[in-house]
């Protein structure tokens, strides 16, 4: 008991000195195969549907073949119920010292040759005020520098929000991977992180962070991010008025209308991120 108590202390100590922490063996290993299950099922939903698939010309043909899968937790029990496991969700709750919600959910295949993403803070899309969000990374492949393994510059989340490369004016610009590209502070150490499967990170919102390119010949890098905020938050842009509590019941909270996303532009330059559409917001 007092062992699992340090722990905690080191890896709570760890999150707010560097911004992120690496957990190992967190997941199970059968929880991580029904993962990979789950979402290979969906990718051939994606081809049946002609929503994933090679395609002509293309510089990356195998992003299009395996693109990133968001949200699929609010329409698979088994991936939501996986997240809200008790022991994923005390280590969570534990670390940031509040209950939490669940935000958002991204599943990466991270094929061979496929890019890498740029140096970003997730709280840039997330928006979430007037504390930051967090997220959790769960490792579902061994990971390293060649086949797209995350690179973390420690202690960036002290800087706060900051600057972004992509502006308003270009259509979809700041909403692209390319746009949301942090502008770098003059000092940044980077670290690499190598995960085995099962392991995860956890990171503060503003921490800046990014992948390298998998550059491998056949190895992929699959992974499940978990987009979380604390209770405590007051309002969101991504997804804030379908947040999940701890029991996965639906809760709400305010839209975000100045988050650092907007700058000086109206809300309404949030449909351009296709927050919301004709129906309503997603």
């Amino acid at each position: 008991m007092l062992d699992n108590f340090q722990k905690l202390t080191d890896d709570k100590t760890r999150l707010e000195a560097d911004g992120y922490v690496h957990i190992k063996n967190v997941v199970p290993m059968d929880r991580i195969q029904t993962i990979n299950d789950c979402y290979h099922l969906y990718w051939f939903e994606l081809i049946r549907a002609g929503q994933a698939g090679l395609r002509d010309h293309s510089k990356h043909p195998l992003e299009k073949l395996y693109p990133r899968v968001r949200d699929l937790h609010y329409r698979n029990n088994t991936i939501k119920e996986i997240i809200l496991s008790t022991h994923v969700i005390e280590l969570l709750e534990n670390l940031i010292e509040e209950r939490i919600l669940i935000v958002s959910t991204s599943y990466y295949f991270k094929a061979p040759q496929t890019r890498g993403m740029p140096d970003h803070q997730d709280n840039f899309a997330i928006g979430a005020a007037p504390k930051s969000s967090y997220s959790m990374w769960i490792s579902l492949d061994e990971s390293d520098r060649e086949n797209g393994g995350l690179r973390f510059y420690k202690g960036s989340h002290k800087f706060g929000p900051l600057p972004t490369r992509g502006t308003l004016n270009a259509s979809n610009n700041p909403f692209s991977d390319a746009g949301q590209k942090t502008i770098m502070p003059a000092y940044s150490e980077e670290c690499a992180v190598e995960t085995a499967p099962g392991d995860v990170v956890v990171f503060h919102g503003d921490t800046i962070h990014g992948s390298y390119d998998n550059v491998s010949p056949h190895r992929f890098r699959r992974a499940l991010l978990v987009h979380f905020a604390g209770a405590s938050v007051e309002r969101l842009v991504l997804n804030f008025n379908q947040l999940l509590d701890r029991k996965g019941e639906r809760v709400r909270r305010r839209l975000n209308t100045r988050p650092m996303i907007t700058g000086d532009e109206s809300v309404l330059a949030l449909k351009q991120a296709q927050y919301y559409n004709s129906t309503g917001w997603k």
